[in-house]
Order: structure tokens, then sequence, then C-alpha cells
């Protein structure tokens, strides 16, 4: 795990870390700047009954021998 520890007199953090074997990859990697990104999610009732309509419609693809019509046709009845 991890040593951290900060030297308030130099206004250093000192990272130490067992058994790196770049050095300079791990030092390029924490003086560069960090990438947030924000990621929209949707809980399980807003996307549920698209995902099992989705599963009706493929079992049916399968089913039948490939005929994509009845795909269509199931998912979007499903989703009106």
């Amino acid at each position: 795990s991890p040593n951290i520890a900060l030297d308030a007199n130099r206004g250093v953090i000192n990272i130490e870390l067992a058994g790196v074997k770049d050095p300079e990859r791990v030092k390029k990697l924490l003086q560069s700047s960090a990438n947030l990104q924000f990621w929209e999610v949707y809980r399980i009732d807003e996307i549920g009954q698209g995902i099992v309509a989705a599963d009706k419609a493929l079992t049916s693809y399968l089913t039948n021998g490939g005929d994509t019509s009845t795909v269509v046709d199931s998912i979007a009845f499903k989703a009106n």
C-alpha cells in the first residue's frame, strides 16, 4: 500500500509506492492534471421496460430464424 506524507515546511507531498517498475511513468501520472468526467446514469425503473422489450425482440428474432420484421415490430410496439 502507498505511504503518503505531507511535508508542510517544503509544501511537498511525498508518496512512496512499493514495487514500481517505471518510476518516471508514475511521476508523470502524479504530476499530471486530473480529468474529471460526468456520466449520465439511469435508474432501472427508467430503462427496465426497454431492456425487457429488447430481450423479447431478440428471442423472437432468434426463434423465427432471423426475420428482422418481427424484431422491428416488437421493439416499436413496446416503446410506445
